[in-house]
């Protein structure tokens, strides 16, 4: 498999928390066995990678910089040098690829099926993959990457970077989490500067301008914000920093983001109305699960409103027509696990049962992806 763009990229439950006791007991079926031990012989043929290539340099001409492209952003066609770029929503410029946003994708993505081929097949070759490829993108002097964000998402002409930028990183949360499931088993090294690297990250991410300007949005920029700091600062051994975020600001934005119908309308005016409202919700009910593993449940009002987000999006997801803009087809799989941790959360049966007929009517019918949820 070539590095860059690939269906890993794709799959969005990778952006979510996993069950990590329940995959540590884990007997897989022999149909989700063959489609796990597919994806692992994948990703073990992925290049290893790092930020330190052949690539569009961040405008600080540092190449251990992470720099990318604003995805949604082209050449203007009314100016000589197409400066500054313009804004195409939900129209993503391939030169996208030109910048690390992309293989960091695909490394967050590999790493966490490595960690499952390692738990679930006990593949002697996954974890020193594991090792080699954390080693190569962040712990490494030669080949490390800077743990900041300050240019990404940047656009010619305009700016070096933006915060909305920060959202390049929602995939790493999920890499970690599947960090914990080998952790006894991990390079103790290789863990140690993990979490030291996160720290850093975290620090960052909290403290620097664009961190705080990416904080005060409003959408799913707000809600991914305060769900990748509290796994940052959890996985970093910080969960008392987290508790801020999910305590205060994350109820402020499910209150503000959830209509009385459980419409999410700061998503319903986008191109991609539907793929943003799951997108939102995901970032919302991954937040949930990070403070329950420090011992903050979050109130009934809180769950039933996501319940509610749930349910708008529901009857699109089971074939019925969605009344919003969506020029991409939508996918009726993303919202299987907010079903399964929401039905968890509140004891509701049903939401589990409508996640096992989605399952059922989905490419997720014989999956690995459906027993690691427990559907």
């Amino acid at each position: 498999m070539k590095s860059g763009t690939n269906t890993f990229n794709l799959k969005r439950e990778n952006l979510m928390p996993l069950d990590l006791e329940r995959i540590r007991s884990l007997q897989l079926s022999e149909p989700a066995r063959k489609e796990l031990a597919q994806e692992v012989e994948d990703a073990l043929a992925v290049e290893p990678l790092t930020v330190v290539r052949p690539k569009r340099l961040a405008p600080s001409g540092d190449p251990h910089d992470y720099v990318s492209l604003a995805a949604y952003f082209w050449p203007n066609p009314d100016s000589e040098d197409g400066l500054p770029w313009i804004p195409r929503d939900g129209e993503v410029n391939p030169e996208r690829d030109e910048g690390d946003c992309m293989p960091l994708f695909q490394l967050c993505i590999v790493v966490r099926l490595l960690c499952l081929g390692h738990v679930l097949q006990q593949d002697p070759r996954c974890l020193p993959q594991v090792e080699e490829r954390l080693r190569i993108w962040f712990l490494h002097p030669r080949t490390r990457m800077t743990p900041h964000l300050s240019y990404a998402q940047y656009v010619p002409g305009l700016a070096d970077g933006h915060c909305w930028g920060l959202i390049d990183t929602t995939l790493l949360p999920g890499m970690l989490d599947a960090l914990l499931l080998v952790e006894t088993n991990l390079d103790p090294e290789v863990m140690e500067g993990m979490k030291g690297w996160v720290s850093d990250y975290a620090t960052w991410f909290l403290e620097s301008p664009l961190g705080i300007e990416e904080a005060a949005m409003h959408n799913n920029h707000a809600s991914w914000y305060v769900a990748q700091a509290a796994a940052y600062l959890s996985f970093a051994g910080r969960p008392l920093d987290a508790k801020p975020w999910l305590e205060k600001r994350a109820p402020e934005l499910i209150l503000d983001h959830v209509g009385p119908d459980g419409g999410q309308p700061h998503e319903l005016d986008r191109t991609l109305s539907y793929m943003y409202s799951c997108y939102n919700l995901l970032a919302h009910t991954a937040s949930a699960i990070y403070a329950a593993r420090i011992g903050m449940l979050f109130p009934i009002e809180l769950l039933e409103t996501l319940e509610r987000a749930v349910a708008y999006l529901l009857p699109a997801a089971q074939g019925n027509e969605w009344p919003w803009p969506q020029i991409k087809p939508l996918d009726p799989t993303t919202i299987i696990p907010v079903l399964v941790w929401q039905g968890a959360f509140l004891g509701r049966a049903e939401l589990r049962e409508q996640a096992v007929e989605l399952s059922d009517s989905t490419e997720w019918k014989t999956s690995y992806r459906r027993e690691i949820l427990g559907v």
